[in-house]
């Protein structure tokens, strides 16, 4: 639980400085907790997930914020940044017609932004995977958006910061496969109530399984991890 607290980004806005940024839900907090070493490498992990921001809230007595990396919450906030202060985006991630379709729905909202590249979240080797990397750090965009999935987009971020990139770079899970569909994602009903999760299970029943199961199990570990941590922590302000 240190990694996290640690760099517990509390605020809901975009960074001041560069660096590269990830997001944690319940499910890839178990996967974080078990891969500690690449996330105490991130410079700030914003909570996404209603559930864990809630848990966090009442452990530390202090409002932790929900922020995810989609268009009810960060992502617009970039796009308006990127097109008001003529700065440059590269998207990597999903499957290849999806991201193409993404790509177009981010510039037919936002006609003003600047992709700079972008390409599809898989690799048949290791070799074509450091070309992407040297590719990124060649084109030197303001902003990378990477969804591969947890720990996989966190050591691609990690990689293209050691390759000498330098600017704001973000994961965000599922947003790009999502945008392919369409932006807004989640009806607005859905968003008020908070049942993002249970939506998404609906509209992706793979998902199912991990909410199923890791959810409940995250409770149960989460609460071990919090009593049996050090209380001289204390959250990144």
């Amino acid at each position: 639980m240190k990694f996290l607290l640690n760099r517990l980004s509390a605020s809901s806005e975009l960074p001041t400085r560069d660096g590269v940024y990830t997001f944690l839900n319940p499910y890839s907090y178990l996967i974080a907790r078990r891969n500690p070493e690449i996330f105490e490498r991130f410079d700030g992990i914003y909570i996404d997930g209603q559930l864990l921001a809630k848990m966090l809230s009442a452990v530390l007595r202090d409002r932790v914020t929900r922020t995810s990396f989609d268009m009810t919450s960060l992502a617009p906030k970039l796009m308006e940044s990127a097109e008001n202060n003529d700065k440059t985006v590269y998207l990597i991630g999903a499957k290849s017609k999806q991201i193409d379709i993404a790509a177009a729905h981010f510039q037919e909202k936002y006609p003003k932004l600047k992709i700079c590249g972008l390409r599809h979240g898989y690799f048949s080797s290791a070799k074509e995977r450091s070309e992407v990397i040297r590719n990124i750090v060649r084109l030197a965009p303001d902003y990378v958006i990477v969804g591969m999935g947890t720990p996989i987009q966190e050591e691609f971020l990690l990689e293209l910061a050691a390759g000498g990139w330098r600017g704001q770079a973000f994961t965000c899970g599922g947003f790009l496969h999502q945008s392919s569909e369409r932006l807004t994602y989640y009806p607005a009903w859905v968003n008020k109530l908070h049942l993002r999760a249970p939506f998404r299970a609906f509209k992706e029943p793979r998902l199912l399984r991990r909410y199923l199961i890791s959810y409940p199990y995250f409770i149960a570990v989460f609460a071990m991890d919090w009593l049996t941590s050090s209380h001289r922590v204390h959250r990144k302000t």
